[in-house]
């Protein structure tokens, strides 16, 4: 299957580290916009432990994809 990923990339921009920047910087504005408008109006502030928290929970799920991704 990771040929098959890879190929599809490659095609897509001619090259998958060129696709795979792509995709991160769409992730990164449709999750950027998309975070900004949880919080509006709400009064929610972000604690010293909501940021912790936060911080840990994505290193933990990233690692897991990574994790994931060589099984």
């Amino acid at each position: 299957m990771d040929g098959h990923v890879l190929a599809w990339m490659a095609a897509a921009t001619g090259h998958h580290w060129v696709t795979h920047g792509v995709l991160d910087i769409i992730l990164f504005l449709v999750l950027g916009w998309a975070i900004s408008r949880f919080n509006k109006g709400k009064g929610i502030e972000i604690t010293p432990k909501r940021l912790i928290f936060s911080i840990v929970g994505s290193v933990v799920v990233s690692g897991l994809i990574i994790f994931g991704f060589y099984i």
